[in-house]
């Protein structure tokens, strides 16, 4: 079972921010489990969660998305 969660339907695969993170979380997980290996995956899903609401408020470059 993987612990990683569901690409995100909001922002493009082509996101320039979006990729890096990715590769990010695939690393961390590919260390396996430890306590700090956890607050990494977090910050990182965190990092695209905000980067989510930041599209939403017109993040320069990012993704336009439609309100409503």
């Amino acid at each position: 079972m993987s612990l990683r969660p569901k690409r995100s339907a909001s922002l493009p695969a082509s996101d320039p921010v979006e990729k890096p993170l990715d590769e990010v979380l695939e690393h961390v997980d590919s260390l396996g489990v430890h306590p700090q290996l956890n607050v990494a995956k977090a910050l990182v899903r965190e990092a695209k969660k905000q980067l989510v609401d930041w599209d939403r408020a017109g993040r320069p470059g990012g993704a336009k998305h439609e309100q409503g």
